[in-house]
């Protein structure tokens, strides 16, 4: 895990040393676990920061970094709640060009933070772990605002889908 860390470190130092040269977003996000992680954790959502820099003239490189928090369950007295921390790096390639506002296509791959917190009669422990991420989704560029949608797969069965609202800085 830790070569996963290093390269993510290591591929955005090379992607974005030259501030002025990249644009970025904040955004906000609605979060919907699915598969065996919607048995555990509810419908939540989070922010983001996304970093871009132009590869040519219909691709951006891309470093997101987020923070999310599902919504938790209870059941006989125990609490359970989830949060993630997924930092990737990917493309998102624009259909009609990335000075033109319009469809796109993105992908990313990176790490996924996990933690978790049991509160039971209470006291509360903490459980945290170190996975992988892949994210695959699409949207619309409307100048400084995007608005996207996300499939996204964690490693241990942490899977979502996400949708995005964003407006972009440097653009």
């Amino acid at each position: 895990m830790r070569q996963i860390i290093g390269a993510v470190f290591v591929l955005s130092v090379c992607i974005f040393p030259q501030p002025s040269a990249a644009e970025w977003e904040l955004g906000l996000e609605s979060v919907a676990p699915v598969g065996d992680f919607e048995d555990v954790a509810g419908g939540g959502g989070g922010l983001y920061a996304n970093f871009y820099r132009p590869a040519n003239d219909n691709l951006y490189y891309n470093l997101y970094i987020g923070a999310l928090a599902y919504g938790g369950i209870e059941a006989f007295g125990v609490e359970v709640q989830w949060y993630g921390y997924p930092v990737t790096l990917g493309g998102t390639y624009y259909l009609n060009g990335i000075d033109r506002d319009g469809p796109f296509l993105k992908a990313n791959g990176g790490v996924l933070f996990k933690l978790g917190t049991i509160e039971f009669l209470g006291e509360e422990e903490s459980e945290n772990e170190t996975g992988s991420v892949i994210s695959v989704g699409g949207g619309w560029d409307f100048g400084a605002v995007n608005i996207a949608a996300d499939y996204n797969l964690g490693n241990n069965d942490w899977t979502w889908f996400a949708i995005k609202a964003s407006y972009r800085f440097g653009r």
